[in-house]
């Protein structure tokens, strides 16, 4: 075996791997907590106990790199940012309980004679996060607040089919795996939260154990089919000798892959379309894509995760404080944006649902539908105000991840979609409401016309009575006279007779125009 003298430590520079860490994102939802993060004070540990395992040689890193990685503000120049990515409440644990856990998963397997623990034996578990976020936008459309848990692992200085295995264990554990995992779930709190053998978190009542669940791994609570919300995310930072670099084992019939490019993909996807029998193209597009520059490293970021790969000249002191202080970064400030970017799609996921449900079903759009259209508009704006970036200032790396994972997870598009549906669904039930105004108008105006040609036949039909009884009081006055010849009288009657025929007609009249009226408003109403 050959080896070097490196940090102080004798390595063995045939193992090609100097250094790979893991974070590894496992959402959770409120439900499946069993104890909370206040009920475990005693449990939890700083910031830096956890991530200073994560460098090799501590001392070599930059004070200010190090307060950037433990200390949010002191990264984020922007308030609004920091606002977006603070938490609510923020745990960290350590490992000293891990031994325990997996002595018990070993205990059970020993009753299958022969078998082994499928559990990578080179792969050190650091510690733990539990990240809750308190953000009224969680609660939209019925979802809820946004959780993460994050594990933390660690390889030294291993050969290629080490760190091979470990990226597609933590992809598809399998039984003892997915066991070790949520036992170390348990451990912190998250007792009903499961490490689905498929690469998704979900709770205790979720899927079987029979030969059907075993296909399916990534199934959800309850039973129900998962969600891109409840997908696991594996955050990888590797450190590598360039010279000795070669294809994963199965990557050796790609010709336009670079090594590089080959483990980049391995490391942030865990090989599953490889081993789906689905392998990407063998094309130089397909090897660049969802690549880019960070700083003097390369990085890919897939849907399930990010893979960050250094290869410079590992054993120069600039260099090595170089890729600490990166390693760093990108396991704290940088899980804040692949959070940030995770909350973002799942919230807007949540929306398009709750949109699809505001007018499924109905024939007629009107004043409800409407208000509730206006209510998810106000939502998006909320989200737009509070919850939306395409920029991290004064921060070129996070900008990058931002923008890239954004585009992976299609962001950008969804939320186009969903303000471009909102737009037209807005306009449709405003030209039903202005087709039913125009339908009120009509019948108010043929309400209208037919109330004034009853009034016009009333006031014709009384001035025909009132004239009749003009006549009538005429004749019985003239008879009257005929009878009894006497002027005076015969004045007096005829003038009392014309008032009592006035004040009657006037009567009969107010009559019918309140008769009229109280027809139209029972029309009206059964408009």
């Amino acid at each position: 075996m050959t080896t070097e003298v490196v940090d102080d430590s004798a390595r063995n520079v045939s193992k090609t791997w100097r250094k790979v860490t893991f974070s590894v994102v496992v959402p959770y939802r409120p439900e499946w907590v069993t104890e909370p993060i206040k009920n475990m004070a005693s449990k939890t540990v700083g910031p830096a106990e956890v991530l200073d395992s994560l460098v090799s040689i501590r001392e070599d890193i930059l004070q200010s790199s190090r307060d950037q990685a433990y200390e949010p503000h002191k990264y984020y120049f922007s308030r609004r940012i920091r606002d977006a990515v603070r938490m609510y409440r923020h745990a960290v644990y350590d490992a000293t309980r891990e031994d325990t856990i997996r002595a018990k998963i070993a205990e059970k397997r020993q009753s299958h004679k022969g078998s082994i623990l499928n559990i990578p034996e080179d792969l050190s578990y650091l510690g733990a996060e539990r990240r809750e976020y308190e953000d009224s936008l969680g609660a939209v459309a019925g979802g809820e607040a946004f959780h993460y848990a994050v594990l933390h692992f660690r390889l030294d200085d291993v050969t290629d089919a080490v760190v091979e295995t470990a990226a597609a264990w933590l992809k598809r554990p399998g039984g003892d795996g997915a066991r070790y995992l949520s036992g170390l779930l348990s451990d912190i709190g998250l007792g009903r939260c499961l490490y689905s053998w498929g690469g998704f978190s979900q709770g205790n009542a979720g899927c079987g154990r029979g030969k059907a669940s075993s296909r399916d791994r990534g199934c959800g609570a309850g039973g129900a089919p998962s969600l891109n919300c409840n997908r696991i995310f594996v955050m990888t930072f590797a450190e590598v000798d360039p010279q000795d670099l070669r294809h994963p084992s199965y990557f050796g019939h790609h010709k336009a892959w670079t090594p590089a490019q080959a483990w980049l993909y391995h490391l942030a996807t865990g090989g599953i379309g490889i081993y789906r029998g689905v392998p990407p193209s063998d094309t130089s597009d397909a090897a660049n894509d969802r690549m880019f520059c960070l700083d003097a490293t390369w990085v890919r970021i897939e849907e399930a995760g990010m893979a960050v790969m250094t290869q410079s000249a590992l054993f120069e002191e600039g260099n090595r404080k170089h890729a600490e202080a990166l390693c760093l970064l990108c396991h704290s400030r940088m899980l804040d944006i692949v959070i940030l970017c995770l909350r973002q799609r799942t919230y807007l996921d949540r929306d398009a649902e709750s949109e699809a449900r505001v007018l499924v079903g109905k024939g007629h759009w009107g004043d409800e539908e409407l208000d509730r259209l206006l209510d998810r508009e106000r939502s998006v704006a909320a989200f737009l105000n509070g919850l939306w970036f395409t920029e991290v200032s004064g921060r070129r790396e996070a900008t990058l991840v931002l923008n890239e994972f954004q585009k992976v997870l299609g962001t950008p598009v969804l939320l186009t979609e969903l303000r471009d549906e909102q737009e037209s669904l807005v306009r449709v039930v405003e030209m039903h409401r202005r087709i039913d105004n125009v339908a009120m108008d009509k019948a108010r105006k043929e309400q209208e016309r037919r109330r004034e040609q009853l009034e016009k036949a009333a006031e014709k039909r009384l001035e025909i009575i009132v004239l009749v009884l003009t006549v009538i009081s005429t004749m019985l006055a003239l008879l009257a006279l005929v009878s009894d010849p006497n002027l005076g009288l015969f004045a007096v009657g005829f003038i009392l007779t014309g008032i009592v025929a006035l004040i009657g007609g006037i009567r009969v009249k107010r009559l019918l125009r309140g008769g009229i009226a109280k027809d139209t408003k029972d029309n009206r109403a059964g408009l």
